[in-house]
């Protein structure tokens, strides 16, 4: 339920579920990976003073070179913010979250080829919006799923009901 809460605009959302295994979906689960979750902050200082001093040294280079652009052929930067975007504060440890993250810059971006296995729209989705959605699954012929709590259910936990 939190999941629903905090990342579908309070259960008025929708979730795809992907098969990250489907030889179809390489480009997907090319560029997913799962969070890393830490009880501390982690100090990149020293990563980034050793980035900056490339750049100015690199700068002084290329200026007495008479160049007036810059060359980096330094890639810590790409990688580092890869990392980063993929570690969140031990708290947040209950999701087992994987992000897809790609640069603006990559092919096909911000496109990224994948095939669904099934949709889950959440308890309070819009009608017109149920609507949308299992007119998308009839054509990807998937199945559409409408979260809901149950009563006899002593967990809390929400059990999705095929609707298309």
């Amino acid at each position: 339920m939190p999941m629903w809460a905090h990342y579908s605009n309070n259960h008025r959302g929708f979730c795809v579920s992907y098969n990250m295994r489907e030889l179809r979906n390489t480009e997907l689960s090319a560029c997913t990976f799962p969070m890393q979750y830490l009880d501390k902050r982690i100090d990149i200082t020293h990563i980034i003073v050793s980035f900056i001093n490339q750049v100015l040294k690199e700068k002084q280079k290329q200026i007495s070179e008479g160049k007036k652009e810059i060359i980096i052929d330094n890639l810590i930067v790409v990688y580092l913010t890869a990392f980063l975007q993929n570690i969140k504060e031990s708290a947040w440890q209950y999701e087992q979250e994987f992000r897809c993250a790609a640069g603006d810059t990559s092919i096909g971006l911000p496109f990224i080829k994948a095939i669904p296995l099934e949709i889950y729209a959440g308890e309070k989705c819009a009608p017109l919006h149920i609507e949308r959605l299992c007119n998308i699954a009839f054509q990807l012929n998937i199945p559409l799923y409408k979260m809901e709590h149950t009563e006899v259910n002593s967990d809390f936990r929400m059990t999705p009901v095929r609707i298309c």
